[in-house]
């Protein structure tokens, strides 16, 4: 099993940078999804090490579903920001930058957390589960889910507004 992530993981990882940079051809865009999944992940497998909890067959399958759930998230909300900032032409002043980040938020926050509480919710449902491995693949796969929504929804904007603070300045 630890062979598998070992090589799994960074090939997955891999295609991702590759298929980001292709949709966005901005290596910030990259960035900013790969650290709202590589989070989400250590969260989730971390909390699980921190409470004892080993890795099962199953639950090895948790970062990589964490790399591809997790990932839609910051992707939502970078494709609407870029979306508007392609309105703009020429130079985006540091208030419109702002701006174009809040409106982003308010538009995208709204669908983001309801696909996260659903997704959350259909996890989360296995910690019913009789069977003790699917019952903590529940419970971490919608730990991590849970993250990858927080950190795309305010780590995400959050420095997209402290990026453009430190270019105005």
């Amino acid at each position: 099993m630890l062979e598998d992530i070992k090589y799994l993981i960074p090939f997955i990882i891999a295609v991702l940078i590759v298929v980001l940079y292709l949709f966005f051809k901005r290596s910030l865009a990259v960035a900013l999804i790969l650290m709202t999944v590589i989070i989400s992940s250590t969260w989730s497998i971390g909390l699980m090490a921190f409470l004892g909890i080993n890795l099962t067959l199953v639950s090895t399958v948790i970062p990589v579903l964490l790399i591809a759930v997790g990932s839609a998230y910051g992707i939502h909300i970078l494709s609407h920001y870029y979306d508007y900032l392609n309105e703009y032409q020429g130079e985006i002043s540091v208030t419109e930058q702002k701006e174009l980040v809040i409106k982003t938020v308010d538009k995208m926050g709204k669908a983001v957390f309801l696909a996260a509480l659903t997704t959350v919710a259909g996890f989360g449902s296995l910690a019913s589960s009789e069977i003790v491995p699917i019952k903590s693949f529940g419970i971490f796969t919608a730990i991590g889910i849970a993250a990858a929504f927080i950190v795309a929804l305010f780590l995400i904007p959050s420095l997209l507004i402290i990026i453009a603070d430190l270019k105005g300045n």
